[in-house]
């Protein structure tokens, strides 16, 4: 059921964000007794998603995105430019490279600076697109289910950073939600060797994208 929910991912991304979208549109059609839309220019985003590895075969071939954490602090400084601090984490899994039931897993925590544009093209929406830049701590793992425990692999820390972009509606007061994606780019050239196998390692830093939905509150 778990794969099947895996290979899924993004219908189910997208239906959750046109159910959203729905919810919107209703209720410019409907007299709720809630809290008026209130625009604002600072805010806390939290959100979940998925990432999708692209830019590294190497990294392909052996991993698959499994579900993405992000949250960001942002702050408009000047009209519409906003500066800010993000947090993301992004695991990604490979369950073939020993008995079927023992999953190596990559965990990759970026944070850092975000410098953004976020504007208002009606009365409760709005558009945002940034530029990120920060650190990776990545750790490769490998969990096995008969004994339950772990054996680590390898770490490493690097520099990392990102261009964002994402479509943002307001509901009720200062609250909105949010669908927009991010391109990673980790400075690290994957190896096999991360993960005590042999091959030579990847020409190309390790890249992902990831599609996300965020609440969004404002202040």
């Amino acid at each position: 059921m778990f794969t099947h929910i895996r290979k899924n991912r993004v219908l189910f991304f997208f239906a959750a964000f046109f159910i959203s979208a729905n919810m919107l549109i209703a209720q410019e059609d409907i007299d709720l007794k809630s809290e008026p839309i209130e625009q604002f220019n600072h805010s806390l985003k939290l959100g979940i998603g998925f990432p999708f590895v692209v830019g590294n075969s190497k990294f392909n071939k052996i991993f698959d995105g499994t579900y993405h954490f992000a949250g960001s602090l942002d702050f408009r400084i000047y009209k519409d430019i906003c500066l800010g601090i993000y947090g993301d984490y992004s695991q990604f899994d490979n369950g073939t490279l020993r008995v079927r039931t023992d999953i190596t897993k990559n965990q990759t925590l970026n944070t850092g600076v975000r410098l953004s544009f976020e504007k208002y093209i009606s009365s409760n929406a709005f558009v945002s697109v940034g530029i990120d830049g920060g650190y990776s701590m990545i750790n490769y793992k490998t969990d096995y289910a008969q004994s339950d425990s772990s054996k680590h692999l390898s770490e490493l820390t690097t520099f990392s950073g990102g261009v964002i972009g994402g479509l943002g509606f307001l509901v009720e007061g200062k609250k909105a939600f949010m669908i927009h994606t991010k391109y990673h780019v980790i400075q690290d050239k994957f190896t096999p060797q991360y993960l005590n196998q042999s091959g030579d390692g990847s020409k190309n830093y390790t890249q992902y994208l990831t599609l996300l939905l965020s609440f969004v509150q404002g202040f």
